[in-house]
């Protein structure tokens, strides 16, 4: 099992559980991997914030937690050790134009777009 597995899988449960499971398992397995969550893992921090990352030229928005989660990941399996690191994965890994850029069609209507197209939604519909 991955680091970053490990952590998801514990990171929900609070921390008396935890110690409790820890210390009811015969498993040695369970042990470790509960002692490794609490010693190593638990702990594991980015350097990167959302402050960095609009600095990067990243837009606000639901990407920046799937940038810091990818970011954890990646540091909890040791795959990134520093902050240099950390930001050239982002760069390499991440859009800064988002999905905005890929869209194929807007997003809002254009208003300057003729009137048949705003006059089809205004067809009375007589008593349905």
């Amino acid at each position: 099992m991955k680091r970053s597995e490990l952590y998801s899988l514990l990171n929900s449960w609070p921390t008396e559980f935890l110690l409790y499971a820890m210390g009811k398992t015969e498993s040695e397995g369970v042990k470790k991997a509960i002692s490794l969550y609490f010693t190593a893992l638990k702990s594991t921090k980015v350097s990167l914030s959302g402050k960095d990352l609009r600095r990067m030229g990243y837009i606000p928005g639901p990407i920046y937690s799937e940038i810091l989660r990818a970011l954890l990941r990646a540091r909890l399996d040791k795959k990134l050790h520093n902050r240099q690191e950390e930001i050239a994965f982002v760069q390499q890994k991440f859009d800064k134009n988002g999905p905005e850029k890929r869209r194929t069609t807007p997003r809002h209507p254009d208003p300057r777009k003729s009137s048949q197209d705003k006059s089809i939604r205004k067809i009375p519909l007589g008593g349905i």
